[in-house]
């Protein structure tokens, strides 16, 4: 509509208002007709969506029962529970078995000596009494060890930042005046040790009051004491080499990887040309398959935002929206492959056609590969040239990729060498080797003073140190351990939880969970049934084609919830008799009337005791839900005989085979419904993309004729204005002829 002010019927006393409105109206239920059109389509839409997504829900579902491991279910039960909590899997022997807990796993825990009082976390090690220069103290986890820089200068809250990036979990108890530090998991293998380089060190650690002997410690002390030859020239030149040599390793095997990379993509690039070319070559001297093949070639190159499609005379048109069905890109793409032998359709035996796209696919790769190398604009044309590979070139470098994978693997058995690892530089960049094994040295002959007793070590008061340790059980009277204090053994899973006495054991038993089986079977059923007794409401909704969407006009004359009804009847009929929920619910009710024959006997749900109640004694829409016999939840069929149960109780493999029989069939059932195309989406059971180009071109339909209805009323208004100005003209000129007159006289 034109924004401007419009002035009329002033001279006329006409409404012109209501005669342009009325002028218009035709136009005007033309575009109210398209915005119902649209808004029956989105609530359409919507109604898809909301079933879509049950759909997809059972799909899920049923996808684990179509395997043996979803009945294998077992249960256990254990004397103690509160000793140990035990789960089995399907791969659980059943029986009595014995549990004894010999220790739980343990985390490493420091706790420091108390530090003088009126100490905060701003408190200086200075100020805590030490004396020295500066020093480090090393924190040594799983993963390697790292050092922390410490000084007089250095605050209690400075020091728990470093300790906690190094792994460790430390905090102040400014109340307790003690920091804390812990492992951050059980288990000797995530123990932790803090020790030091130097007498400086040692005395640090103990102005933070946290000196305290303890296994770690002296493990990580005699580790590096380790590494001390004869004399200290013979120890440095001992380090010199480990750190020598495993820089060398690194450094080659960074080298040897970018070399791998390289050849890798030269072969990649050289068998994709080959393939590409081979397939221009087999047209043959075809003209038509020759040109189809260059047309496709051409369009996969073609960037995904641009679609193109051929037109009959053969010319190549590009269009910058999507254009479903014939004209789409995707199709073109599929018409020049089968004409060029890419894409094969073979019949199935239930008469459907199923086509082999392999071929399609295997080009498009190969294709893309090709224009990832083609389209490098930082190769130049003798770099393009040099990137492929003859076939003897190819010999060559696969030889020397041999090569570098024997290379390589020498490299990292001289990095993980538990010798070399142990000094775990994390990066040599810019590193004097010299330098770092003299650093290395000194850490080495001090740790040597410290095991021999030439250094002591101060403790710091108070300070305590639980070591960690591993949880041991012995089941069976074998014998397990863990760094955690869960057992994964033989499809059981135990958690300990207490220590049990001397001489004492838990009794585990372990057996088929039949409940579990049932309850599997159960659950499923539940939900099929809520997903077939929506889907047989909505089809057999009540015809709602006497109601439309309502104009704004006529919103305003009703009252919120008079509007809500209307717009509900409309609603709940928009899938009546939809022929894609009837496809849906055929699907359901055919894969679960099917039979299968096990050990020779013909099984259907009937033979376990569950069936639809049938038309005249189900409810409205619950024609084809089924019902157990004898489940307690049910009122209708709760009296029955549990015959599902029974047979899970006698003849277990039987019903299992039934139900991944039964599961496949719906499954695959479904997954045909939910197949993609050039309406549809993977995993939607409805044309969704050609519903979402329906309603943009609704949108466009509708400002089409907004534009029209504007431009209309403009020149109507502007043909009223031109007879409001004539008038006004007239009437001006009456006036002066009047005055004229009546002044003669």
């Amino acid at each position: 509509m034109s924004s401007g002010i419009r002035m009329s019927g002033m001279v006329s006393g006409i409404d012109t208002e209501a005669i342009v409105q009325a002028m218009v109206s035709t136009h005007v239920a033309k575009k109210e007709k398209y915005q119902k059109a649209q808004t029956k389509l989105e609530w359409k839409q919507e109604a898809y969506k909301a079933i879509n997504t049950k759909v997809n829900s059972l799909y899920n579902k049923i996808s684990s029962l179509r395997f043996s491991s979803a009945y294998n279910l077992k249960k256990t039960t254990v004397s103690d529970p509160t000793k140990a909590t035990i789960t089995a899997s399907g791969s659980a022997i059943n029986g009595t078995q014995t549990l004894q807990i010999k220790q739980l796993a343990k985390s490493g825990y420091l706790t420091g000596g108390t530090l003088a009082a009126g100490t905060t976390e701003n408190t200086t090690l200075g100020e805590l009494g030490y004396t020295g220069g500066d020093t480090t103290i090393s924190v040594r986890m799983a993963d390697g060890s790292q050092d922390i820089k410490v000084n007089k200068d250095t605050k209690i809250s400075d020091l728990i930042t470093e300790l906690n990036k190094t792994g460790v979990k430390a905090s102040f108890d400014a109340n307790n005046g003690r920091i804390f530090v812990s492992a951050k998991a059980t288990g000797t293998a995530n123990d932790f040790s803090m020790t030091a380089s130097d007498k400086n060190g040692l005395e640090a650690l103990a102005a933070f009051g946290l000196s305290v002997e303890s296994k770690a410690n002296t493990a990580e002390y005699e580790k590096v004491a380790s590494y001390a030859k004869a004399t200290d020239a013979e120890t440095k030149a001992y380090i010199t080499e480990i750190l020598t040599n495993l820089k060398t390793a690194r450094d080659s095997n960074a080298d040897l990887a970018i070399e791998k990379a390289d050849i890798n993509k030269k072969i990649a690039y050289s068998e994709a040309k080959d393939a590409v070319n081979q397939y221009v070559t087999d047209q043959g001297d075809d003209e038509q398959k020759k040109k189809d093949a260059d047309l496709l070639l051409k369009l996969l190159k073609e960037p995904a935002s641009v679609y193109k499609y051929v037109t009959e005379d053969g010319e190549v048109k590009e269009d910058f929206e999507f254009k479903p069905g014939e004209n789409s890109l995707e199709n073109t793409i599929k018409k020049l492959a089968k004409s060029t032998g890419l894409i094969t359709t073979t019949t199935e035996e239930d008469g459907t056609e199923k086509e082999d796209t392999s071929k399609l696919d295997a080009l498009r790769k190969n294709y893309n590969t090709v224009i990832a190398v083609d389209d490098d604009a930082v190769l130049t044309e003798v770099d393009k040239k040099a990137y492929y590979l003859t076939e003897d070139g190819r010999t060559q470098a696969e030889e020397r990729l041999t090569e570098i994978d024997t290379l390589t693997a020498e490299n990292n058995r001289v990095i993980n060498d538990p010798t070399n690892s142990y000094w775990d530089v994390k990066d040599y960049t810019g590193v004097d080797i010299d330098a770092l094994a003299d650093e290395i040295t000194t850490k080495v002959l001090y740790a040597k003073d410290v095991v021999d007793g030439k250094e002591t070590i101060p403790i710091s008061k108070d300070a305590t140190r639980v070591d960690a340790q591993d949880a041991k059980i012995m089941l069976n009277n074998a014998t397990f351990t863990s760094d955690s204090n869960v057992f994964n053994i033989n499809g059981l899973t135990i958690k300990a939880t207490g220590e049990t006495k001397e001489g004492e054991s838990i009794t585990i038993n372990t057996d088929t969970d039949t409940q579990g089986m049932y309850d599997k079977i159960k659950d499923f059923l539940s939900e099929y049934n809520s997903l077939i007794n929506e889907l047989s409401t909505l089809y057999n909704a009540e015809s709602a084609s006497k109601y439309e969407p309502l104009t704004d006009d006529q919103k305003k004359e009703m009252s919120e919830s008079e509007i809500e009804k209307w717009e509900t009847k409309i609603k709940d009929s928009l899938l009546r008799k939809d022929s894609t929920i009837g496809g849906v619910m055929n699907a359901m009710t055919s894969s679960m009337m099917k039979t299968y024959e096990i050990n020779g006997k013909t099984y259907s749900l009937g033979s376990f005791g569950i069936q639809t109640l049938g038309f005249l004694n189900s409810a409205k829409n619950q024609n084809y839900a089924y019902h157990i016999d004898g489940d307690a939840e049910d009122e209708v069929t709760a009296g029955n005989a549990d015959k599902l149960l029974a047979m899970i109780t006698n003849e277990p493999e039987v019903v299992e085979e039934f139900m991944k029989n039964l599961a496949t069939d719906l499954y695959k059932a479904l997954d045909e419904k939910m197949g993609s195309s050039n309406l549809s989406s993977r995993f939607t059971i409805y044309n969704d993309k050609q519903m979402t180009q329906e309603y943009d071109n609704y949108t466009k339909l509708i400002k089409t004729w907004e534009n029209k209805i504007a431009d209309l009323e403009d020149r109507y208004y502007k043909q009223y204005s031109n007879m409001e100005k004539q008038l006004a003209k007239m009437q001006s000129a009456t006036s002066s002829l009047s005055g004229l007159l009546g002044g003669s006289q």
